[in-house]
């Protein structure tokens, strides 16, 4: 390993632009808070719900702060039971805390079940698009499916190529589905799903351990315990969940390979390391950022000629498996070249209609780039919107407009999941806490979002820490990814959802903050004592 000089500079300079950028956006949330639907600014135009709700934000902070102080952070007492369990590799609790995780993880995993089956709803938006597409290439054992429903009017797996792998995963499982029992289900996919998400719990709690001790990794399990949204989500069949554990695997297995001497398995791991990160990439598009942030930190971390070693085993993964994507899609003949030149919607439309509204989805835009009959004239009339909202806004406007993006975009500490399981097949106790027509929605909104402001400020404390030390730790990797999903969506069409698959991060860095915060109130009460002597 090689932390040369530079490294930590640029090391410092980035968690100092982390801790202004999320702080400020933190006082912006609290202070500035928009409603999706009024727009309106909830600090005065609700003022006791959104007083609540940072009530709720603070009893959370007081209380995991206490937990790191007095329980993760005080010294464990030398009993000879406790020196039994103590290794020279963890410092803690050794084989005792991988137990403690998996049955937690199990547990867990239990609770999810019961969330989606209680949570079982009827599909809308992509999902049920998926669904629907899925069930008839299932069916008919073929992809006809895409040339009726062009022919009908309907372009929508041509205007979006970027849920072709979604809908080649749903179509094989709902395939072999089929094939076993004769009749279609939406069973199985919420199974995967749920085990998804807890596979991502699992290893969030692993890879703490692994970068923090056993201790760390308790408190990082706890707090993905107290997360609503990765129960809440279970019933809801889609890119962001599908793509959880490919986010925190790859990180765990990336830096797991770092770590290791031997040349050969190193490199070939990588390679697979490259080939993950795709599979997660082609779920769901924001897995670039994560391509960026473990490169770049690779970079910071390792000798060059390491790095340059590592770095062509992973892009040469992740090519390798591109090209076997691409191929496979031709030999399929799901979308004919023809049809997308005409129908495919440039990446310039999700950049185009991040900059209306809220940023988020827009009909009027989706409807403005259908209305051009080549990709090419739609990538140039989206460019020219793009020019002319610019020069609207000016310098100012732009500003205030990416802060009430951001603030609608990581404000909302439910994720969106009321508009995807907003019918239910049978409504139950649960409902009248998820959705917004139910008794106790309000409970849940303030717990939900009250836990999102805590996870802000404590990355922010994270990065603090980070500036003051200045080492290139697995943190500073975390961070990095944070920043590059913040960055993309402040340019990219946005949603609170489209932040879940890089929730695991904000929960690691959650501990690091608490670590943070304690260490800032022991050096507030030294000064203090200072001051009275």
């Amino acid at each position: 390993m090689a932390e040369n000089k530079a490294a930590r500079v640029l090391a410092r300079l980035f968690n100092a632009l982390f801790f202004f950028v999320f702080t400020l956006l933190f006082l912006e949330i609290v202070f500035r808070r928009y409603g999706e639907e009024t727009g309106k600014n909830l600090f005065w135009a609700d003022y006791k719900q959104h007083l609540g709700i940072v009530l709720v934000a603070l009893i959370i902070t007081a209380l995991a702060l206490l937990v790191y102080r007095f329980v993760v952070a005080r010294p464990p007492r030398r009993s000879r039971r406790l020196r039994a369990h103590e290794t020279q590799t963890t410092g803690e609790l050794g084989k005792k805390a991988l137990v403690i995780i998996f049955v937690a993880t199990g547990i867990i995993l239990v609770l999810q079940v019961l969330a989606a089956y209680y949570l079982w709803n009827v599909p809308v938006t992509d999902s049920r698009a998926m669904h629907v597409y899925s069930t008839s290439i299932a069916t008919e054992g073929n992809f006809d499916i895409v040339r009726r429903s062009m022919e009908s009017g309907d372009y929508y797996l041509i205007e979006y190529p970027n849920q072709t792998a979604m809908l080649l995963i749903n179509s094989l499982v709902y395939r072999i589905w089929y094939l076993m029992t004769g009749n279609i289900t939406r069973m199985p996919m919420v199974g995967i799903n749920v085990l998804s998400i807890n596979a991502a719990i699992l290893m969030t709690a692993l890879l703490a351990r692994k970068v923090y001790g056993d201790k760390k990794a308790l408190m990082a399990l706890g707090l993905c315990a107290l997360f609503v949204p990765y129960f809440t989500y279970t019933a809801y069949v889609y890119t962001d969940t599908f793509s959880i554990p490919y986010v925190v695997g790859v990180v765990w297995m990336f830096l797991s390979v770092m770590t290791m001497e031997k040349p050969v398995p190193r490199t070939i791991l990588m390679v697979v390391c490259g080939m993950l990160t795709f599979i997660g990439f082609k779920i769901k598009g924001n897995l670039i950022v994560l391509v960026v942030a473990l490169l770049g930190y690779a970079l910071l971390k390792l000798r060059f000629k390491r790095f340059l070693v590592l770095a062509l085993a992973f892009v040469m993964g992740f090519a390798c498996l591109n090209v076997v994507y691409k191929v496979a899609l031709k030999t399929t003949n799901i979308m004919q070249q023809d049809h997308a030149d005409r129908y495919e919607f440039p990446s310039t439309h999700w950049i185009m209609m991040g900059l209306h509204g809220h940023g988020g989805f827009d009909m009027d835009d989706y409807r403005f780039t259908q209305g051009f009959t080549s990709k090419k004239e739609k990538q140039e009339a989206n460019i020219e919107v793009i020019k002319e909202d610019l020069k609207e806004m000016g310098v100012d406007g732009l500003l205030e407009f990416l802060t009430t993006k951001e603030i609608w975009t990581w404000g909302d500490g439910t994720y969106y999941v009321s508009n995807h399981i907003g019918q239910p097949i049978k409504k139950n106790v649960l409902h009248e806490y998820l959705l917004p027509d139910g008794k106790h929605y309000y409970r849940q909104y303030a717990y939900s979002c009250g836990f999102q402001y805590f996870l802000i400020l404590m990355m922010a404390l994270s990065a603090l820490k980070g500036f003051i030390k200045g080492k290139l730790d697995p943190t500073l990797l975390f961070r990095v990814a944070v920043f590059g999903v913040f960055l993309f969506l402040m340019m990219w069409e946005t949603r609170s959802r489209y932040l879940f698959n890089f929730t695991p991060f904000f929960l690691l860095l959650a501990v690091d903050g608490a670590d943070s915060g304690v260490r800032i109130i022991r050096k507030v009460k030294e000064m203090c004592k200072r001051n009275e002597g």
